[in-house]
């Protein structure tokens, strides 16, 4: 994920706040870095799924707007259908990352709609 963005962390992007600093964004250098406190609290673990769905359901035109800036293709349809692959084929109950020092253990038993074979 983006790290320290001159004063945007990337904790910031996936608040409700984004849109607006989505703006403060183009107008600065975006250094590629990590966050070491979130990096090594995952511990090789999945985002828990709650956090895909917020992320997911941004939308495609706002992610395609973060991706442009930081210069990374994007292929939402690819990411979401990945995404599919990834959950569906883990151990219900596997720990997931919530969050620094939070984890949840997966539960696919709520109907996530990027969990579905429709992607339209």
């Amino acid at each position: 994920m983006v790290g320290d963005l001159e004063g945007v962390s990337h904790a910031d992007l996936t608040s409700e706040s984004a849109d607006s600093q989505l703006g403060q964004l183009t107008s600065r250098k975006v250094r590629n870095s990590t966050c070491s406190r979130c990096n090594g609290d995952k511990r090789h673990s999945l985002p828990a799924p709650s956090i895909i769905d917020r992320v997911l359901g941004r939308g495609r035109g706002v992610l395609e707007d973060i991706a442009t800036i930081l210069e990374w293709p994007t292929q939402y349809h690819r990411t979401v259908a990945a995404a599919r692959g990834i959950y569906l084929s883990q151990p219900e109950g596997s720990p997931t990352w919530a969050g620094v020092l939070s984890s949840r253990r997966l539960d696919l038993g709520f109907a996530h709609w990027w969990l579905g074979s429709d992607l339209s």
